[in-house]
């Protein structure tokens, strides 16, 4: 096989699932999974949050650490878990992809790729349910919250596309 066999979903399922990653990748690295910004009279104090450091901003000082595993919490060690296994998921899924456009189709590979792509969408949500328990008052979602739930629907979305292929490969060979 090569691509010019494979269908217009498939083709369009694995676009959608690199996107799906790419996105997932600049949310899951970036510091703005959660921000809080507090200007009083005379003085300024911001903070954001990401999965693995924090920064912090005032009138005199600015900077970012690593956040330490002593400091971090059950919450945060479960989303950072679930993250990653999304991210393992949605490669999984673009490598099974990629091998069903150059291998004689199987089966057992359609379903292993539908079942990579929603398993990844899954657990970036699970990790985003888990994340948002532990949101402190006053302290607002960042960007790279919402880049990690864009990356969890295009996953799921990508699954559906797949899905539709399937369905359609099965009616017109039936």
């Amino acid at each position: 096989m090569a691509i010019k066999d494979t269908t217009v979903f498939v083709k369009v399922g694995l676009v959608v699932t690199i996107v799906a990653l790419i996105v997932q990748i600049i949310g899951y690295s970036t510091d703005f999974w959660e921000s809080y910004d507090r200007p009083l009279a005379l003085y300024k104090y911001s903070y954001n949050q990401g999965l693995w450091r924090l920064c912090t901003s005032t009138n005199y000082t600015e900077g970012c650490m690593d956040i330490p595993q002593s400091a971090s919490t059950i919450e945060l060690k479960t989303t950072r878990a679930f993250e990653t296994l999304a991210f393992i998921f949605g490669f999984a899924s673009i490598v099974l992809q990629l091998l069903s456009i150059f291998v004689k189709q199987k089966k057992i590979i359609t379903i292993l790729i539908n079942g990579s792509s929603f398993c990844a969408g899954l657990l970036v949500f699970i990790g985003i349910i888990v994340f948002a328990t532990d949101k402190p008052t006053g302290y607002e979602y960042g960007y790279s919250f919402a880049l990690t739930i864009v990356g969890g629907v295009l996953y799921v979305l990508a699954g559906l596309i797949l899905i539709v292929d399937v369905q359609k490969t099965t009616t017109t060979s039936s």
